[in-house]
């Protein structure tokens, strides 16, 4: 076997090599579940779980009955994450790491949800980066509810008389020419 051959036969072997680790990396990942609902910090981050995965009915039961644009149903849900694009891209997996508090009292709390956002591998290996998302929740009938977001959210949900937000169930006008 000469040299030329030997070095493509270790060029091959470090390919395959390479290969196989990234699947295992990615497969190690494993999927994020649900936390026990024992505080804000678990409000929170199960709210972004929720989110994630699509499951709008979950998410929805995160929201506080007492926000005056709060979608009625999963589907109004549903179609404000589409409207707003506050979904995950194809493509894209987005795991939620941690739920940190950021201020809190008997009443209130301030939760930033860390997140860990994995992309389509490019030509130097797999994308990866971070980005959070905080939230606003206030205790109501004993439970911890969100009145207020960044990311993830939707104003229209606090103040559905903000100009973005149109009449409700109404297809928003066009701007003037």
């Amino acid at each position: 076997m000469s040299t030329s051959d030997r070095l493509l036969w270790a060029i091959g072997v470090g390919a395959v090599a390479v290969a196989i680790i990234a699947v295992v990396l990615v497969v190690s990942r494993g999927q994020p579940t649900y936390m026990a609902e024992t505080g804000p910090e678990a409000v929170a981050y199960n709210y972004v779980l929720a989110m994630i995965l699509r499951d709008h009915e979950r998410a929805l039961g995160y929201l506080s009955p007492t926000l005056p644009g709060r979608p009625k149903d999963d589907e109004e849900l549903a179609a404000a994450v589409f409207r707003h694009d506050l979904w995950v891209p194809e493509g894209e997996e987005v795991h939620p790491e941690a739920a940190v508090v950021k201020s809190a009292s008997a009443e209130q709390a301030t939760i930033q949800v860390k997140l860990r956002h994995f992309g389509e591998p490019g030509l130097f290996g797999e994308a990866e980066w971070q980005s959070d998302v905080q939230l606003l929740l206030r205790r109501e009938d004993g439970r911890w509810r969100i009145v207020d977001g960044q990311g993830l959210w939707d104003d229209c949900w606090r103040d559905p008389d903000l100009e973005q937000c149109g009449r409700r169930g109404a297809p928003r006008p066009l701007p003037a020419p």
